[in-house]
Protein backbone atom coordinates (compact mmCIF):
# COMPACT_ATOMS: atom_id res chain seq x y z
CA UNK A 1 0.00 0.00 0.00
CA UNK A 2 2.70 2.32 1.25
CA UNK A 3 4.37 1.50 -2.67
CA UNK A 4 1.44 2.11 -4.36
CA UNK A 5 0.45 5.87 -2.07
CA UNK A 6 4.19 6.69 -3.10
CA UNK A 7 3.74 5.54 -6.70
CA UNK A 8 0.39 8.13 -7.35
CA UNK A 9 -1.80 4.90 -7.68
CA UNK A 10 -1.89 1.65 -9.53
CA UNK A 11 -0.83 3.13 -12.59
CA UNK A 12 2.04 5.14 -11.23
CA UNK A 13 0.36 8.25 -11.97
CA UNK A 14 -0.04 7.58 -15.20
CA UNK A 15 -3.43 7.95 -16.86
CA UNK A 16 -5.06 4.48 -16.66
CA UNK A 17 -5.82 4.82 -20.91
CA UNK A 18 -2.32 5.46 -20.92
CA UNK A 19 -1.50 2.79 -18.88
CA UNK A 20 -3.85 0.11 -20.41
CA UNK A 21 -1.72 1.35 -23.73
CA UNK A 22 1.24 0.54 -22.14
CA UNK A 23 0.31 -3.42 -20.73
CA UNK A 24 -1.22 -4.41 -23.99
CA UNK A 25 2.19 -3.14 -26.03
CA UNK A 26 4.40 -4.99 -23.13
CA UNK A 27 2.29 -8.09 -23.63
CA UNK A 28 2.30 -7.61 -27.58
CA UNK A 29 6.58 -7.26 -27.35
CA UNK A 30 8.22 -9.64 -26.00
CA UNK A 31 11.35 -6.47 -26.62
CA UNK A 32 10.77 -3.76 -24.30
CA UNK A 33 12.87 -1.17 -26.43
CA UNK A 34 10.14 -2.18 -29.37
CA UNK A 35 7.27 -1.50 -26.87
CA UNK A 36 8.79 1.78 -26.23
CA UNK A 37 8.75 3.23 -29.55
CA UNK A 38 5.58 1.96 -30.58
CA UNK A 39 4.22 4.08 -27.07
CA UNK A 40 6.42 6.80 -27.81
CA UNK A 41 4.43 7.40 -31.61
CA UNK A 42 1.40 6.93 -30.52
CA UNK A 43 1.89 9.31 -27.45
CA UNK A 44 4.27 11.92 -28.30
CA UNK A 45 4.30 13.60 -24.78
CA UNK A 46 5.64 10.23 -23.52
CA UNK A 47 9.35 9.84 -23.48
CA UNK A 48 11.36 6.42 -24.40
CA UNK A 49 12.88 7.04 -21.21
CA UNK A 50 9.83 7.49 -19.45
CA UNK A 51 8.51 4.56 -20.45
CA UNK A 52 11.94 2.26 -19.64
CA UNK A 53 11.33 3.60 -15.98
CA UNK A 54 7.48 2.74 -16.03
CA UNK A 55 8.65 -0.72 -16.99
CA UNK A 56 11.50 -1.02 -13.80
CA UNK A 57 8.40 0.32 -11.51
CA UNK A 58 5.81 -1.66 -13.34
CA UNK A 59 8.23 -5.15 -12.76
CA UNK A 60 8.30 -4.15 -9.08
CA UNK A 61 4.52 -3.56 -8.93
CA UNK A 62 4.15 -7.35 -10.34
CA UNK A 63 6.53 -8.21 -7.81
CA UNK A 64 5.11 -6.99 -4.82
CA UNK A 65 1.52 -7.76 -6.15
CA UNK A 66 2.59 -11.25 -6.02
CA UNK A 67 3.83 -11.77 -2.96
CA UNK A 68 0.30 -9.63 -1.52
CA UNK A 69 -1.70 -12.41 -3.24
CA UNK A 70 0.66 -15.39 -1.61
CA UNK A 71 0.53 -13.40 1.73
CA UNK A 72 -3.50 -13.23 1.57
CA UNK A 73 -3.47 -16.66 0.43
CA UNK A 74 -1.54 -17.76 3.90
CA UNK A 75 -3.32 -15.08 5.81
CA UNK A 76 -6.23 -17.28 4.54
CA UNK A 77 -5.40 -20.77 5.20
CA UNK A 78 -4.07 -19.64 8.81
CA UNK A 79 -7.68 -18.01 9.53
CA UNK A 80 -9.32 -21.11 8.60
CA UNK A 81 -6.93 -22.80 11.11
CA UNK A 82 -7.63 -20.34 13.61
CA UNK A 83 -11.51 -20.70 12.53
CA UNK A 84 -10.96 -24.43 13.09
CA UNK A 85 -9.21 -24.51 16.30
CA UNK A 86 -11.57 -21.70 17.40
CA UNK A 87 -14.90 -23.80 16.65
CA UNK A 88 -13.04 -26.72 18.68
CA UNK A 89 -12.05 -24.34 21.52
CA UNK A 90 -15.73 -23.66 21.72
CA UNK A 91 -17.10 -26.69 21.79
CA UNK A 92 -14.20 -27.57 24.50
CA UNK A 93 -15.73 -24.42 26.23
CA UNK A 94 -18.74 -25.42 25.93
CA UNK A 95 -18.44 -29.06 26.90
CA UNK A 96 -16.45 -27.81 29.87
CA UNK A 97 -19.71 -25.77 31.11
CA UNK A 98 -21.93 -28.62 30.89
CA UNK A 99 -19.61 -30.32 32.23
CA UNK A 100 -19.26 -28.17 35.75
CA UNK A 101 -21.72 -28.23 37.99
CA UNK A 102 -22.32 -24.47 37.76
CA UNK A 103 -25.71 -22.71 38.53
CA UNK A 104 -27.64 -21.45 35.21
CA UNK A 105 -26.98 -17.54 35.68
CA UNK A 106 -23.46 -18.16 35.87
CA UNK A 107 -23.26 -19.96 33.11
CA UNK A 108 -25.35 -16.87 31.11
CA UNK A 109 -22.91 -14.54 32.90
CA UNK A 110 -19.56 -15.95 30.73
CA UNK A 111 -21.48 -16.65 27.83
CA UNK A 112 -23.15 -12.88 28.31
CA UNK A 113 -18.87 -11.78 28.61
CA UNK A 114 -18.19 -13.77 25.49
CA UNK A 115 -20.19 -12.59 23.61
CA UNK A 116 -19.50 -9.12 24.43
CA UNK A 117 -15.61 -9.70 23.97
CA UNK A 118 -16.66 -10.67 20.28
CA UNK A 119 -18.41 -7.58 19.53
CA UNK A 120 -15.70 -5.72 21.02
CA UNK A 121 -13.14 -8.02 18.52
CA UNK A 122 -15.60 -7.49 15.75
CA UNK A 123 -16.18 -3.88 16.33
CA UNK A 124 -12.77 -3.55 16.45
CA UNK A 125 -12.06 -5.30 13.05
CA UNK A 126 -14.55 -3.21 11.70
CA UNK A 127 -13.51 0.24 12.48
CA UNK A 128 -10.12 -0.88 10.81
CA UNK A 129 -11.39 -2.38 8.35
CA UNK A 130 -13.60 1.36 7.75
CA UNK A 131 -10.11 3.15 8.34
CA UNK A 132 -8.72 1.09 5.78
CA UNK A 133 -11.82 1.58 3.17
CA UNK A 134 -11.56 5.42 4.22
CA UNK A 135 -7.67 5.87 3.55
CA UNK A 136 -7.89 3.96 0.12
CA UNK A 137 -10.71 6.71 -0.86
CA UNK A 138 -8.65 9.04 0.22
CA UNK A 139 -5.95 7.44 -2.27
CA UNK A 140 -7.76 7.24 -4.85
CA UNK A 141 -9.68 10.86 -4.75
CA UNK A 142 -5.76 12.05 -4.29
CA UNK A 143 -4.50 9.92 -7.59
CA UNK A 144 -7.61 11.55 -9.42
CA UNK A 145 -6.76 14.58 -8.93
CA UNK A 146 -3.37 14.24 -9.26
CA UNK A 147 -4.11 12.77 -12.59
CA UNK A 148 -6.26 15.91 -13.52
CA UNK A 149 -3.52 18.33 -12.43
CA UNK A 150 -1.37 16.41 -15.08
CA UNK A 151 -3.71 16.07 -17.58
CA UNK A 152 -4.07 19.88 -17.44
CA UNK A 153 -0.60 20.16 -17.39
CA UNK A 154 -0.27 18.46 -20.56
CA UNK A 155 -3.26 19.92 -22.10
CA UNK A 156 -1.74 22.92 -21.48
CA UNK A 157 1.97 21.94 -22.34
CA UNK A 158 0.32 21.09 -25.92
CA UNK A 159 -1.52 24.62 -26.40
CA UNK A 160 1.56 25.88 -25.57
CA UNK A 161 3.26 23.87 -28.12
CA UNK A 162 0.81 24.67 -30.41
CA UNK A 163 1.04 28.40 -30.00
CA UNK A 164 4.72 28.05 -30.57
CA UNK A 165 4.59 26.13 -33.90
CA UNK A 166 1.80 28.21 -35.37
CA UNK A 167 4.68 31.59 -34.36
CA UNK A 168 7.69 30.25 -35.75
CA UNK A 169 5.52 29.48 -39.03
CA UNK A 170 4.38 32.81 -39.10
CA UNK A 171 8.17 33.91 -38.30
CA UNK A 172 8.88 31.78 -41.28
CA UNK A 173 6.32 33.19 -43.16
CA UNK A 174 7.53 36.80 -42.72
CA UNK A 175 11.31 36.11 -43.25
CA UNK A 176 10.41 34.27 -46.43
CA UNK A 177 8.20 37.00 -47.53
CA UNK A 178 10.64 39.64 -47.04
CA UNK A 179 13.32 37.37 -48.74
CA UNK A 180 11.10 37.42 -51.99
CA UNK A 181 10.43 40.91 -51.73
CA UNK A 182 14.27 41.64 -51.55
CA UNK A 183 14.83 38.88 -53.98
CA UNK A 184 12.28 41.34 -56.31
CA UNK A 185 13.92 44.47 -55.64
CA UNK A 186 17.26 42.95 -56.45
CA UNK A 187 15.66 41.74 -59.64
CA UNK A 188 14.33 45.15 -60.89
CA UNK A 189 17.16 47.18 -60.09
CA UNK A 190 19.12 44.49 -61.90
CA UNK A 191 16.70 44.62 -64.68
CA UNK A 192 16.98 49.05 -64.54
CA UNK A 193 20.39 48.16 -64.69
CA UNK A 194 20.64 46.12 -67.82
CA UNK A 195 18.14 48.35 -69.73
CA UNK A 196 20.15 51.35 -68.61
CA UNK A 197 22.98 49.59 -70.54
CA UNK A 198 21.25 48.18 -73.39
CA UNK A 199 19.90 52.14 -73.92
CA UNK A 200 23.77 53.85 -73.60
CA UNK A 201 24.91 50.68 -75.98
CA UNK A 202 21.66 52.09 -78.62
CA UNK A 203 22.49 55.75 -78.41
CA UNK A 204 26.64 54.92 -78.65
CA UNK A 205 25.56 53.12 -81.56
CA UNK A 206 23.29 55.66 -82.99
CA UNK A 207 25.91 57.65 -82.89
CA UNK A 208 28.56 55.64 -84.57
CA UNK A 209 25.82 55.16 -87.35
CA UNK A 210 24.92 59.13 -87.56
CA UNK A 211 28.58 59.53 -87.59
CA UNK A 212 29.48 57.70 -90.30
CA UNK A 213 26.45 58.63 -92.67
CA UNK A 214 27.17 62.10 -92.24
CA UNK A 215 30.92 61.53 -93.32
CA UNK A 216 30.40 61.58 -97.21
CA UNK A 217 31.81 58.21 -99.11
CA UNK A 218 34.73 58.16 -101.59
CA UNK A 219 35.16 55.47 -104.01
CA UNK A 220 38.15 53.97 -104.33
CA UNK A 221 39.62 54.32 -107.80
CA UNK A 222 42.14 51.58 -109.20
CA UNK A 223 46.08 52.57 -110.09
CA UNK A 224 46.04 49.79 -112.63
CA UNK A 225 45.72 50.58 -116.48
CA UNK A 226 44.27 48.00 -118.15
CA UNK A 227 43.80 47.90 -122.23
CA UNK A 228 40.26 46.93 -123.01
CA UNK A 229 40.10 43.42 -125.36
CA UNK A 230 36.60 41.83 -125.73
CA UNK A 231 38.15 38.39 -126.87
CA UNK A 232 40.34 37.72 -123.74
CA UNK A 233 37.64 36.03 -122.26
CA UNK A 234 37.74 33.27 -124.71
CA UNK A 235 41.35 33.37 -124.84
CA UNK A 236 43.47 30.97 -122.32
CA UNK A 237 45.07 32.51 -119.35
CA UNK A 238 48.45 32.45 -118.82
CA UNK A 239 48.21 29.89 -115.98
CA UNK A 240 46.94 27.56 -118.16
CA UNK A 241 49.17 27.56 -120.94
CA UNK A 242 52.22 26.55 -118.53
CA UNK A 243 50.28 24.41 -116.81
CA UNK A 244 50.04 22.51 -119.99
CA UNK A 245 53.61 23.26 -121.33
CA UNK A 246 54.48 21.34 -117.92
CA UNK A 247 52.89 18.44 -118.56
CA UNK A 248 54.02 18.27 -122.05
CA UNK A 249 57.00 18.41 -121.15
CA UNK A 250 56.87 15.70 -118.16
CA UNK A 251 55.50 13.15 -120.63
CA UNK A 252 58.90 13.91 -122.72
CA UNK A 253 61.37 13.76 -120.23
CA UNK A 254 60.01 10.01 -118.83
CA UNK A 255 58.47 8.07 -121.11
CA UNK A 256 56.32 4.75 -120.60
CA UNK A 257 58.14 1.27 -120.13
CA UNK A 258 56.35 -1.34 -121.17
CA UNK A 259 57.30 -4.93 -119.91
CA UNK A 260 56.32 -8.43 -121.66
CA UNK A 261 54.36 -10.98 -120.24
CA UNK A 262 56.80 -13.64 -120.04
CA UNK A 263 58.86 -10.89 -118.21
CA UNK A 264 56.33 -11.11 -115.47
CA UNK A 265 57.95 -12.05 -112.20
CA UNK A 266 56.59 -15.47 -110.84
CA UNK A 267 56.36 -17.04 -107.38
CA UNK A 268 58.77 -19.61 -106.80
CA UNK A 269 57.91 -23.77 -107.27
CA UNK A 270 58.42 -25.41 -103.80
CA UNK A 271 60.51 -28.34 -103.63
CA UNK A 272 57.64 -30.86 -102.76
CA UNK A 273 56.03 -29.60 -106.07
CA UNK A 274 59.13 -30.06 -108.47
CA UNK A 275 59.26 -33.52 -107.27
CA UNK A 276 56.31 -34.22 -108.21
CA UNK A 277 56.46 -33.04 -111.35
Amino acid sequence: MDFVHKSGGHENGWRKEDHDLFVKLRSKHKDIKIAAENLHDVLPDVSIQDVYEHEEWYEKYLDLNKKKKEAITRWKKSKNKQSTSKNHAESRYARKLKLEPENKQSIQEKLMKWKETKQIQYELTRKIQMEKLIERREQDEMRRKRNEEIKQIVNEWKITKAALEEDKIRQEKKIEEIERKKRAMEANRLIRQYQSQDDMYIARARKIRERDNSKPTIRSKSSQLVPRDPDRLLKPTIQWMNRVHDESHSLISFPACTVSLNNLPKLKIPEWRRKKE
